[in-house]
């Protein structure tokens, strides 16, 4: 797998899947940079890209400029956003937090029914099976994904 990291994310593309991990705050080039990848994906797919998007509590939410961008890149995606899948690993504390700014970044953008939020890993493993395109690979593939993020940007965390 080709594994990449910039700005305390970590990123993978398996197929039509986004798979990324956030273990440091998220800045404006982080997204940016998730954002191109997403972009390229869908780009390639006529049925959209799924992003699978693994949130740590190290993380922090977006400030308002970087929600205000990523409000309108999504915008621009438009159908290419087949799904967002967040999954934030932490307390119920951090899933609520993550769950509000997903839903407020996903309804400004007119994208809320393409975005979820789960408290596990095999749970966003669930969705994407229930989502999968031609060439969305095997939920066996997705989980070596996330392994392999945890493996080079928080190898003492491990995936939940």
């Amino acid at each position: 797998m080709n594994v990449q990291v910039k700005d305390g994310s970590a990123t993978v593309v398996c197929g039509d899947v986004l798979v990324g991990l956030w273990l440091a705050p998220i800045t404006m080039s982080g997204w940016k940079w998730h954002f191109m990848q997403l972009q390229e994906i869908a780009g390639g797919h006529a049925e959209g890209a799924l992003y699978l998007n693994v949130i740590l509590p190290s993380s922090s939410p977006p400030d308002a400029a970087v929600r205000l961008v990523m409000q309108a890149d999504l915008r621009g995606l438009g159908p290419g956003l087949r799904k967002l899948i967040a999954v934030p690993l932490g307390d119920g504390m951090w899933i609520n937090i993550v769950r509000a700014i997903v839903r407020g970044v996903l309804l400004v953008s007119g994208q809320s029914k393409r975005a979820t939020v789960v408290g596990t890993v095999s749970d966003a493993l669930e969705h994407v099976k229930g989502l999968a395109g031609p060439q969305t690979p095997s939920s066996a593939v997705l989980k070596e994904a996330v392994d392999a993020l945890f493996r080079r940007l928080a190898p003492s965390q491990g995936a939940a």
